[in-house]
């Protein structure tokens, strides 16, 4: 098994919750050229019977948030899998992710892993569709302001807003 051609290039995909930001990718992954990464998607995949869905299961249970190094290991080892098994192709895919990271130890966690290629920060003006996002099939394009970014907008993202 070959190493893992690291980085990968990467789209960070931002916004609060209901912004729309796994509408937006549910529709790029269907774009030739993108793989949809929801590290939320992962965790609700994880076989409840494994050793690490318990272990997540542990921390959710007394009201905690899985640590950043286990997160981050797990979403990229379920991204490992799909390259290998030829879903995830780096040299053809932009990986955009969404819901990772969340914060600044998890853009440390994982700088080795991806690059940066474009940063989207999802705004919903619509605070009853953030409420009910699930009230829509779709969130029309008039109802997200999309602020597009750079690696250099991430740094800078993570020195000041993520503290």
């Amino acid at each position: 098994m070959s190493q893992p051609p690291y980085p990968y290039p990467a789209a960070l995909i931002f916004g609060a919750p209901g912004a729309g930001k796994g509408t937006q990718c549910d529709i790029l992954k269907r774009v030739p050229g993108f793989f949809h990464l929801s590290s939320g998607t992962i965790f609700r995949q994880l076989d409840p019977a494994s050793a690490v869905a318990k272990t997540t299961r542990d921390y959710s249970l007394r009201g905690e948030l899985v640590p950043d190094d286990l997160t981050i290991r797990i979403v990229f080892e379920r991204l490992e899998a799909q390259r290998r098994d030829g879903e995830f192709r780096p040299e053809r895919h932009l990986l955009p992710l969404d819901g990772i990271p969340r914060n600044r130890q998890q853009c440390v966690l994982i700088r080795p892993y991806i690059d940066v290629r474009i940063v989207l920060h999802l705004i919903c003006r619509d605070e009853q569709v953030m409420m009910n996002p699930h009230g829509h099939d779709v969130i029309l394009p008039g109802d997200i302001l999309v602020l597009i970014g750079s690696r250099q907008d991430l740094e800078t993202m993570e020195s000041t807003s993520l503290k």
